[in-house]
């Protein structure tokens, strides 16, 4: 497929994403990249809720390795986990 196929093609560039290696931990998950051109990068990740509860999310922080005064932030928030009742109730 050529280049200019590619560009028609939404398949060939749905699925791709800046990170190359992802750990995911028990409290946390966390995403590497070599290069990371500048923009808005979104990723996303799947979390079983085994307690309910409010919880707090906290914002996501990206730093480059070796100048970590090149670095960004994401916006924080709550996380509410609900029984399956309180789900049908609200």
């Amino acid at each position: 497929m050529s280049e200019t196929d590619e560009g028609n093609n939404a398949w060939a560039t749905r699925f791709w994403s800046p990170f190359n290696h992802t750990e995911m931990r028990d409290d946390r998950v966390v995403f590497f990249a070599d290069e990371l051109p500048p923009g808005v990068h979104v990723t996303s990740f799947v979390a079983r809720a085994t307690t309910p509860g409010d919880f707090v999310l906290k914002p996501a922080h990206a730093e480059e390795m070796y100048t970590p005064e090149v670095f960004g932030r994401s916006e924080g928030g709550r996380f509410p986990v609900l029984m399956p009742d309180e789900v049908a109730s609200k």
